[in-house]
């Protein structure tokens, strides 16, 4: 299973800095900010980190704008198709 996939991705507070820091330093890159992700009052920051699979590395392009948590079911059946 683990050959199918591109990424591994968490998600962070985004007051959390030492978990950031962690986190960058072992390899992951914030992908993109999710509004009131944690009980609705504090954003959350989603870390991603490229598999082999993913050569390009287009798995961690950041997104250039923030997304509401309503959105983050519809984004992750698009990266499931792509896996499949």
């Amino acid at each position: 299973m683990p050959d199918k996939a591109y990424f591994v991705d968490l998600f962070v507070r985004a007051s959390n800095t030492p978990a950031i820091k962690m986190y960058e330093k072992l390899g992951y890159i914030i992908y993109r900010r999710v509004l009131r992700y944690y009980s609705g009052e504090e954003d959350g920051l989603d870390m991603r980190k490229a598999l082999s699979r993913d050569v390009e590395k287009k798995s961690v392009i950041p997104l250039k704008r923030p997304i509401t948590p309503d959105e983050l079911e519809f984004e992750e059946i698009n990266w499931a198709l792509l896996v499949e």
